[in-house]
């Protein structure tokens, strides 16, 4: 498990650098784009481009920092309701499904990254290759998979807490009481 817990905080460092500066590069050249258009009546070209690159990075890696912090979409009206043995095989169940959905669209992504990349398409401004943009999306889903795997794990071996993300157990006391 210490293995595992190394892995993870690896994976948090790349996954926080990535997506902070992820977000200042998207805020710096969009905002060069519409001071360059404003002001010198001409866009940056690569602009768009550039920006669409660190979209599909942020928001991919963004769903397995999700997953680790536990803050993903979740429907609690039943888990919330429910006895703590009963909360452990919910977890128990949906870390499973959700891993293997994530898995496979990981693996569904590398088909089409190889497809994009056979068919040798670049970005018109840049000119940079296609697959390279379109590399994150699987590279995302496999991570969000690894965390979800990291949850089922650490809910097996840690009997007396329960974790909805990695790094973070459930706290009953989060959440408000109906």
């Amino acid at each position: 498990m210490d293995f595992l817990k190394k892995v993870n905080r690896w994976m948090h460092c790349i996954e926080e650098i990535i997506i902070s500066y992820g977000v200042i590069l998207i805020a710096v050249v969009l905002i060069a784009n519409v001071i360059a258009r404003t002001v010198f009546l001409n866009s940056l070209k690569p602009a768009e481009e550039i920006g669409q690159l660190l979209m599909i990075m942020v928001t991919f890696i963004g769903v397995s920092y999700a997953a680790r912090l536990g803050r993903h979409i979740q429907m609690t009206a039943i888990f919330d309701l429910v006895p703590v043995n009963i909360k452990r095989i919910i977890l128990y169940i949906t870390s499973i499904v959700t891993s293997v959905f994530l898995f496979l669209l990981g693996f569904l992504g590398i088909q089409y990254v190889q497809r994009v990349m056979m068919s040798g398409r670049v970005t018109p401004a840049l000119e940079m290759p296609m697959w390279i943009m379109y590399t994150f999306v699987p590279l995302g889903f496999f991570m969000a998979g690894f965390q979800y795997l990291i949850i089922l794990l650490l809910n097996i071996i840690e009997t007396d807490t329960l974790y909805i993300g990695s790094e973070k157990p459930f706290d009953d006391t989060e959440l408000p009481q109906l």
